[in-house]
């Protein structure tokens, strides 16, 4: 014997009544033609056309760099409005945003790769000199221009390495903790450097 069918009812705050024993029971469910609540839709618009303005923007930074670079060198008088106030803002700004692409996780997950840190850290201290002294001898620089090249490639990476890394989607946690880890030892290692590679460019 088929059911009987389920009249439309009512949605009351009656009790629930537990069924008895032997009799048999019936429930009813929602009609499929029911209308359901429709999702809530967050407002796109300005945010939006922010989020493509700033893809824009991060994907042309080679060019930008590249387009600085250019006119540093045919009119250098055009930067002599970046004071070293502006240079700090700019690179805290810069850093603040790095740290907002993180979470707590990220570092979590960039803590269990030692190896890759050590490996950063190594290669931070051990190429990078080598390599600023090896060009200093390969293009025959002067002494003072020498200094500085490799005095620059004793440093730590800085902020530029992390925006790189976040423009290739790689691992930025990586790349942040690789930077802090090599700023610590910077301390000694960059003036360490710098005293066995300077004496050797003279």
């Amino acid at each position: 014997r088929p059911p009987p069918s389920c009249p439309r009812l009512r949605i009351s705050a009656a009790p629930s009544l537990r069924p008895l024993r032997g009799i048999p029971s019936t429930r009813c469910h929602a009609a499929a033609g029911d209308p359901a609540p429709a999702p809530s839709q967050a407002p796109g618009g300005a945010r939006a056309a922010l989020v493509r303005v700033g893809e824009a923007l991060s994907l042309g930074f080679p060019l930008w760099v590249a387009s600085a670079c250019a006119l540093a060198l045919w009119r250098p008088a055009s930067f002599l409005w970046v004071t070293p106030t502006a240079q700090m803002v700019g690179l805290s700004f810069t850093m603040l945003g790095m740290g907002m692409t993180l979470t707590l996780d990220d570092l979590r997950t960039a803590l269990l790769m030692p190896k890759e840190l050590a490996a950063g850290f190594l290669l931070q201290y051990t190429v990078m000199p080598l390599s600023g002294y090896l060009i200093s001898k390969l293009l025959n620089l002067p002494s003072h221009y020498a200094a500085g090249l490799i005095l620059v490639s004793c440093c730590p990476g800085g902020t530029a390495s992390n925006i790189v890394t976040y423009l290739a989607r790689a691992n930025v946690a990586l790349s942040v903790l690789m930077t802090a880890a090599s700023t610590f030892a910077a301390a000694v290692m960059t003036h360490l450097h710098r005293l066995i590679y300077s004496s050797r460019a003279k």
